[in-house]
């Protein structure tokens, strides 16, 4: 930044004895911007695009992340001329359709984070961890009131609980079995559950209940884990109905019927979207697995606590709560692969299955 005294002793605020005391010389903010904005005056890092008289006031912050600058504007442009026909270029009226529309505004917002290098597919989408937001604001950060303002404000705002956009940093390759229907089933698993961060904020679409009701539609409202997993079974047609089970007699069909059922006892087994995992006590379906942080990401009905399962974000992080949060439904949760709730349970072991064309479906 170029430094110009003379410029803020003509254009600056000069007050008598204390702020807005109608002292001898009101601030000329029209006149400030032109010059703090202009591209002569900033750094190639700070450079705004803004190359022509007045771009600094007609391109000032304004909108919902404070767009600035000609090259912001005009990147913006394309958006909103696009999807709303709006020019905001054109002149300062148009511009300050940024501030005072609302549509435009939005449309401002997303375009902003769209743009090239601003890497929005691993910063955010989907998630409901602000931090990483809020780390590249900078040190002075409000951690805690960003990510409460968002938990109770924005997510609710936007219905950020019932998207389902994924990273494309981690996005998941669909199945294509033709026998299989893992993305028929995995579609009805996503419909009954709710993730991680809205439990004890909404319902649960499916409570968790043990109860003998275990095949029929009826007994659907509410699972235990492994009556969701016999069901997910049927979802995906490798067996005709739901199959009733308790997770001892999963793993006993396992042993008995290993080609239609396939226990992978490698600890380094890379799991697949479809297959499960499975313990003496608990069981799940895996939805997405991201090798470079090494993160299952699955669907489970589970009766627990947050602290007691240790889920993590996508950075592989728990984070205690305080006071404790209850599980007590279908839930979409992250683990690191290893972690207790997955293969490093003890002393009960936990293996991933794939379930294996084809079952009889008698």
């Amino acid at each position: 930044m170029v430094n110009h005294p003379d410029l803020a002793e003509k254009y600056g605020r000069k007050d008598l004895y204390r702020y807005n005391d109608q002292g001898i010389q009101a601030a000329n903010e029209e006149m400030i911007a032109n010059v703090v904005y202009d591209d002569k005056n900033c750094s190639q890092k700070r450079k705004l695009g803004n190359t022509q008289v007045g771009d600094g006031w007609k391109f000032k912050g304004r909108g919902l992340v404070q767009i600035t600058g000609r090259s912001n504007y005009t990147i913006t442009n394309k958006y909103t001329e696009k999807l709303l026909s709006k020019n905001i270029i054109n002149s300062e009226a148009d511009a300050n359709l940024v501030g005072t529309d609302i549509e435009v505004a939005m449309v401002a917002c997303m375009a902003y984070w769209a743009k090239s290098g601003r890497n929005l597919e691993i910063k955010s989408n989907g998630e409901m961890n602000e931090d990483i937001i809020s780390a590249g604001i900078g040190s002075n950060v409000d951690y805690i009131g960003k990510q409460s303002a968002f938990e109770n404000i924005t997510s609710k705002c936007f219905a950020v609980s019932d998207c389902n956009i994924q990273s494309k940093a981690k996005r998941v390759k669909t199945v294509t079995d033709k026998e299989l229907k893992i993305e028929e089933g995995i579609k009805w698993l996503e419909s009954i559950c709710i993730p991680i961060e809205s439990v004890g904020k909404t319902k649960y679409k499916i409570p968790y209940c043990q109860d003998q009701n275990r095949i029929k539609d009826s007994g659907a409202k509410t699972m235990d884990c492994s009556e969701m997993v016999g069901r997910y079974a049927a979802k995906i047609e490798w067996s005709k109905k739901p199959m009733g089970w308790t997770t001892a007699s999963m793993i006993e069909y396992g042993k008995n019927h290993p080609k239609w059922l396939i226990q992978h006892k490698n600890a380094n087994y890379i799991p697949k979207r479809g297959d499960i995992f499975l313990w003496r006590g608990h069981t799940g379906v895996v939805i997405e697995y991201d090798e470079q942080n090494d993160i299952v990401t699955k669907i489970g009905a589970i009766s627990s606590t947050v602290n007691n399962e240790k889920p993590v974000n996508d950075n592989g992080i728990f984070r205690e709560r305080k006071p404790d949060i209850h599980l007590r439904g279908v839930t979409k949760m992250k683990f690191k692969r290893t972690d207790y709730h997955l293969l490093g349970h003890s002393p009960k072991l936990c293996y991933f299955y794939s379930f294996a064309v084809h079952y009889t479906k008698k």
